[in-house]
Order: C-alpha cells, then sequence, then structure tokens
C-alpha cells in the first residue's frame, strides 16, 4: 500500500473537494421530470405499447418520428425545466388522444418571450420582424414557423459557440437542410418544383467545403444590426454569390460569421470599447492584454535591474572597506 504524507494527502483531498464541488454545480433538479414521463414513456420511445381494449391485446406500434422526443436532448436543451403541458394541453393526459388535439394553436417565440426584459437581450422582435420581412413569412410560406427550424423539445442555445465554430456552423446548416436537402420536409411548405442544392449551387466550387465551414445565412441572409443569426431570408437572386465579397480584406464574414468570436477577443485582449474611442479617449476603454503584459514585464525587469545594482554597489563597497 503507498502511503501519502500529510501534505500530499492535503492536496488530494482539497483536489476531490473541488471536483466533487464542481460536479455538484452541474446537477440539475428534474422537478417535472415524474410529470414528464408520463408522455415521455411513449414519445421518448421509438417504440410504444399500449392495451386494445376492443381485441384485448397489447399493440405495439412505430412511434411517428414527428412526434418522437428524444429525452436526453430534451433535457439538455433550453427548455429543460418546461412541463409537457406548459405548452401542450391537459388533454393529452387522456389516451388514446383526441384526434382535435392535432389542431391545437402552439405558442412561437415572440408568444412566450416577446416584450420580457429578461429576455429583451435576445432581440426577439427584431427576429419577428426580420421573420415576417423574409422568403419564410407567414404571408409566403403559410405553414411555416418557428418550430420548423428550431424544434422546441431540442433546441439548445449554443449559437455563439466560439470554441467549436465547425459544430455551430453545422448545427445552423442543419436547420436549413432539413427542407431543403429533402424533397419530403420541403413538400410540408411549398408545392413548387424542389431544386438539389448540388444543382442550384453548381456556380459555388468545393461544395462540401463551404457547407461545411460557412453558414447558409452568410449568402442567404440579411445580417445587419446585432443579430449573430439571420433570420430575414433574401430570395436566391439577392443571396452573394460573389466570391470577393467573402475572400478579401473586408470579408462579409468578419460582420457575420466571426462577428460574436471578434467580440469576445476584444473583450479579452482589450480595444472593446472602439465606438468611444472614435470620439474620444476614455481612460480603461484602450485596455490592451498585450501591452498589459508588457508593462509588467518591463516593471519587473527595472525591479530586478535596481536590485542587481544595489547589490552589485553592495558588494563593492564591502571589498573596498576591506582594503
Amino acid at each position: 500500500m503507498i502511503k501519502l504524507s500529510h501534505k500530499y494527502s492535503l492536496v488530494f483531498l482539497l483536489s476531490f473537494a473541488v471536483l466533487f464541488s464542481s460536479a455538484q454545480e452541474e446537477v440539475r433538479e428534474y422537478t417535472n421530470a415524474g410529470e414528464n414521463h408520463h408522455c415521455l414513456k411513449c414519445h421518448g420511445q421509438s417504440f410504444y405499447t399500449f392495451y386494445n381494449d376492443w381485441t384485448e391485446l397489447d399493440v405495439r406500434k412505430i412511434m411517428p418520428q414527428e412526434y418522437y422526443v428524444d429525452t436526453v436532448m430534451f433535457y439538455s436543451a433550453s427548455h429543460w425545466d418546461f412541463k409537457c403541458t406548459d405548452c401542450h394541453t391537459e388533454d393529452y393526459q387522456t389516451f388514446p388522444h383526441d384526434g382535435e388535439l392535432r389542431m391545437e394553436f402552439l405558442n412561437t417565440c415572440v408568444d412566450c418571450h416577446g416584450g420580457d426584459e429578461d429576455w429583451e437581450h435576445f432581440k426577439f422582435e427584431d427576429i419577428e420582424e426580420d421573420f415576417n420581412a423574409s422568403v419564410h413569412s407567414p404571408e409566403t410560406l403559410p405553414n411555416f414557423s418557428c418550430w420548423s427550424c428550431h424544434d422546441p423539445h431540442s433546441y439548445k442555445l449554443d449559437y455563439r459557440n466560439t470554441e467549436d465554430l465547425i459544430s455551430t456552423i453545422s448545427k445552423n446548416n442543419d436547420a436549413c437542410m432539413k427542407c431543403h436537402n429533402q424533397e419530403s420536409h420541403m413538400r410540408l411548405h411549398t408545392d413548387e418544383p424542389f431544386k438539389d442544392l448540388a444543382t442550384s449551387h453548381e456556380f459555388l466550387p468545393n461544395q462540401r467545403a463551404h457547407y461545411n465551414k460557412v453558414r447558409c445565412i452568410e449568402c442567404h441572409g440579411d445580417l445587419d444590426g446585432e443579430a449573430l443569426v439571420a433570420h430575414k431570408i433574401l430570395p436566391a437572386e439577392e443571396s452573394v454569390k460573389n466570391c470577393k465579397e467573402c475572400h478579401s480584406k473586408n470579408s462579409l464574414l468578419m460582420a457575420s460569421l466571426y462577428k460574436f468570436q471578434s467580440q469576445e477577443n476584444r473583450k479579452k485582449f482589450g480595444f472593446y470599447n472602439a465606438s468611444i474611442l472614435n470620439e474620444s479617449y476614455v481612460i480603461g476603454a484602450s485596455k490592451n492584454y498585450i501591452l498589459n503584459v508588457f508593462t509588467i514585464v518591463v516593471f519587473a525587469l527595472s525591479i530586478l535591474a535596481i536590485l542587481t545594482h544595489a547589490i552589485i554597489l553592495r558588494i563593492s563597497k564591502k571589498k573596498n572597506h576591506g582594503k
């Protein structure tokens, strides 16, 4: 058996305590899990079973994809602490469900978050305005809504994740590809002829690289203002098709895809308040991480030089005094 000294034992215990406290912070209290289980025991499974009173037999059915809810994804998504009946009528608690319940009105993002000061920074009202002015507007596509792109059961607010930008791009584009790359989904919203992406984007060199490294909305969305994700989708004829728009010194991507990343870097490394500096100098607004490090290094070297000089003088004086 390996024996640890008191010092290493203390370090080990402290490390364990930190890890344990961190793990505790990540634990969520799933207060509605019990009530949601009433729904998810069927809708959270690929297959569901029920007893048929007419035949007096247990029946096993495939859960239609549009009614399936991935339980793991739901409890890690943005609406994880909701009850199913917060959005759906309580009449669903009775099985078999009444066929008329399929006609129920489902609230959209603005219905819940609009006008709420706690969510004001997400600019839901601006998003709704852009959405209504896009090719996806209710006037153009009556059956199109927030949920056509964003599944409320799995939606997770991570579009601003810059640590894994490729994953963010993939999730953004998946919302578009769900319809534009699958005719069956497209038919839910329009009867227009289905356009194959490879054909409609044949002008684009190395298509796969663009799909993997750039969001569709960089070319097809009107990205202006503070919004990081475009909801004003432009007609195809107004989309960006000039390579120089992105592949140049003044790339559009710096104002869209890399905008948030640029802002975060400014917060960390300085010069974040650029709008203030355009007008005047404000103490603290020009703080720069690199200059701070350089200043500390210069200061430390200066102190070291002074101490070295003092020690050398003292040694020199002792030698002279000894003579």
